[in-house]
């Protein structure tokens, strides 16, 4: 598994990014294997799925989350070009 997360850029500043600031998107970004099955999974389990899946020109699927606090996870797999 990868995770990326994302920083406000402020020390001590730990809240969801795209409250703080608009224009960044994801609070993490986590690859995973079979994007689909994830996000059946969490959407049965009460998530609130925000976006997806989707396809990228980037060559991904991609899901978006949001948790409890606020925070947007996305969720992605790659795939073939």
């Amino acid at each position: 598994m990868e995770i990326f997360l994302s920083s406000p850029g402020v020390q001590g500043l730990a809240r969801p990014n795209r409250k703080a600031h608009p224009e960044v998107v994801w609070d993490a970004y986590v690859r995973v294997t079979d994007v689909e099955a994830l996000r059946d999974e969490l959407a049965a389990r009460g998530a609130k799925v925000i976006r997806g899946p989707e396809s990228t020109f980037y060559h991904t699927r991609e899901i978006e989350v949001e948790d409890c606090n606020g925070y947007v996870l996305c969720f992605s797999e790659n795939v073939p070009q």
